[in-house]
C-alpha cells in the first residue's frame, strides 16, 4: 500500500510528532540522510529521531517505533514488511588494489591486507568459511564498528567487506573481484502491530519501505 497523496486528492491534512527509526549504524550514516530528507519533504510536520545501533532495538518495549532489519522478527506482536534481499562483497580503494595487482579469485587474496570488521579470529574464521584462508598478519585494523570498518577501507588500509549498495555507490573504493558477493541478507521493515494505528508511523514506515526498496 503506497502513500496517499494528499495534496493530488485534495485531502489536505497535517500529520504531526515524532518517528524513531533504529537501524544499523553504517545505514544510519550513509543511507538514512538522504531517506529522512525524502520523508521531511513530503512530511513536514514529523519529526523523525534515528537510533544508530547495531544493537537490535526492541519494539515491544517501544525503544524505536520502527526497525530496518536483517533479520525477521518472530514475535506476533510485531509486523515485518521483506524490503529485498541484499548482498556484501569485498571493497577496496583503486589506489591499493593497483599496489595488489590482478586478482581474479578469493583464493587469491591471501597476501592481501584486510579491514577486520570484530573481532580478528572471528573475521579469519568468517573469510575461512567463504573459502579464504587468512593469518593475523593479513589484518591491518580491527574495527567494532562498522561505520569506522568502512572509513578505514575507504583511507585505503585494506580490504574491507561492505554491502554492495553503499561500496558500489562510492566512488572511492570498487569491487576487488568483478561479480562476486559473499554474503546475501534480507531486509526487514518492522513496527508493533499497535503501532500501526498511528496515522504518522503508518506514513513513515510506508515511506521507508518505498525509498529502502529502490
Amino acid at each position: 500500500m503506497g502513500v496517499p497523496d494528499m495534496t493530488a486528492t485534495g485531502q489536505s491534512q497535517f500529520v504531526s510528532g515524532t518517528v524513531c527509526i533504529s537501524v544499523s549504524e553504517i545505514y544510519a550514516s550513509v543511507v538514512m540522510p538522504k531517506i529522512v530528507k525524502e520523508i521531511r519533504d513530503k512530511e513536514p510536520g514529523i519529526m523523525i529521531e534515528v537510533v544508530a545501533s547495531n544493537e537490535i532495538s526492541d519494539l515491544q518495549k517501544r525503544e524505536a517505533d520502527i526497525a530496518v532489519r536483517a533479520v525477521r522478527p518472530t514475535q506476533t506482536e510485531l509486523i515485518t514488511k521483506k524490503i529485498k534481499d541484499m548482498s556484501a562483497t569485498l571493497y577496496a580503494t583503486p589506489c591499493y588494489l593497483q599496489k595488489l595487482g590482478s586478482v581474479n579469485t578469493i583464493q587469491e587474496l591471501t597476501h592481501a591486507l584486510f579491514v577486520s570488521v570484530g573481532s580478528r579470529e572471528a573475521f579469519i574464521k568468517a573469510m575461512a568459511g567463504m573459502g579464504l584462508m587468512l593469518a593475523d598478519d593479513n589484518i591491518s585494523v580491527v574495527c567494532e564498528s562498522h561505520l569506522v570498518h568502512w572509513e578505514m577501507t575507504k583511507a585505503g588500509l585494506g580490504i574491507g567487506l561492505v554491502p554492495t549498495d553503499i561500496g558500489d555507490a562510492d566512488p572511492s573504493v570498487q569491487r576487488v573481484i568483478t561479480g562476486l558477493e559473499l554474503i546475501q541478507f534480507p531486509i526487514w521493515l518492522t513496527t508493533h502491530r499497535e503501532l500501526r494505528t498511528s496515522k504518522r508511523i503508518q506514513l513513515v514506515f510506508e515511506l521507508l519501505a518505498e525509498a529502502l526498496s529502490s
